[in-house]
């Protein structure tokens, strides 16, 4: 008897998540076009970095780290306005800072500049 996991079926769902009209990629889309439609760098629209800023970068970036099986970093390479707000939060001196202390082996390498430049 094969015994299969109960979560062995989580990659290819979590793979599903960024097909063509799917709940992830209309996320991404959506992302992008907050971005976009905001006047300043940050995505709130604010004059300065806010918690918006830290949730999206460190959610959204965090999710396409390698953490998860089926959520794959070259999704991303087909959002370059999402990469390119990741650069500019990647850039920012109290971002870069913080994660300067951080542990090689973590999650380090998902916040540093031009984490997703292939």
């Amino acid at each position: 008897m094969q015994i299969v996991s109960r979560y062995e079926h989580f990659p290819l769902a979590r793979e599903a998540l960024f097909i063509p009209d799917a709940k992830g990629t209309k996320g991404l889309k959506l992302l992008e076009k907050k971005i976009q439609e905001s006047t300043t760098p940050w995505i709130a629209g604010t004059k300065e970095m806010s918690i918006t800023d830290l949730m999206v970068f460190t959610y959204t970036f965090g999710l396409f780290s390698g953490n998860f099986d089926g959520v794959h970093a070259s999704v991303l390479e087909d959002y370059h306005v999402l990469l390119g707000y990741h650069d500019v939060m990647a850039n920012e001196p109290r971002i870069k800072a913080h994660y300067a202390d951080i542990p090689e082996g973590s999650l380090r390498w998902t916040y540093q500049p031009s984490a997703f430049s292939s």
